[in-house]
């Protein structure tokens, strides 16, 4: 979607823009061009000319005029469109192929030094089916991890956390009547240090989860 929205303002406002930029540099020189006191005197002015093709057949006039504005106005509406596409489009997400484990302490490190107010972090891999999300509470870092019925690693990941003596701030469960699946959701507190939290998410991921370090991996970071 990111990459159509690109081509898309490439395609439509690039003959515009090199279009508003031609005439932007025919003004400037056209005013260098005049006499000073021409322009003084008669202020703007509008000159027609007549040019011959190559093969000698003539073409409509042509009108050109002193005044910079309309191609100030057209550069100016073309920056507008693309301050706003890198504001609106959200950040794509980060995938790696391999060594994913690796992202992990950098991220976190940054997720840590947010300035705003709920920064999140989701970790995912086999495609979405084994993801958790850190993000910053009330209290201070949690990490939350999902499940459906199709899926055991709770049991593992709840096992992982009471060895270190953590017990889940939240556990909930709702159904989907629609597929008939119920998912549990449950967080956990932090530590307070991106290599602590960078290790008990590897362990989450490797040990309760079953996720190789040659498996991809997928990292969506809001900060």
């Amino acid at each position: 979607m990111k990459t159509f929205l690109w081509l898309s303002l490439a395609f439509g406002l690039l003959p515009v823009t090199a279009f508003s930029l031609v005439h932007l540099i025919a003004t400037v020189m056209m005013r260098r061009a005049i006499p000073a006191e021409l322009t003084e005197e008669e202020g703007s002015f509008t000159l027609v000319t007549r040019s011959f093709t190559a093969f000698g057949e003539s073409s409509p006039p042509t009108i050109v005029s002193n005044q910079a504005w309309p191609a100030i106005l057209v550069l100016t509406g073309t920056l507008c469109c693309v301050i706003g596409l890198l504001y609106l489009i959200p950040r794509q997400p980060l995938r790696v192929s391999h060594d994913g484990y690796a992202q992990f302490e950098p991220l976190i490190a940054k997720l840590l030094r947010s300035s705003r107010e709920y920064p999140s972090l989701i970790i995912s891999a086999r495609e979405g089916h084994e993801a958790l999300l850190i993000m910053r509470g009330e209290s201070g870092f949690e990490l939350s991890f999902s499940v459906d019925g199709q899926h055991q690693n709770l049991a593992a990941v709840k096992a992982l956390f009471a060895s270190r003596g953590v017990q889940p701030l939240e556990e909930t469960t709702t159904h989907d009547d629609q597929f008939d699946i119920d998912t549990t959701y449950v967080s956990f507190p932090l530590p307070a240090t991106a290599p602590e939290i960078a290790t008990l998410c590897t362990e989450v991921f490797r040990d309760a989860c079953g996720v190789k370090e040659d498996e991809p991996m997928e990292f969506a970071l809001q900060d």
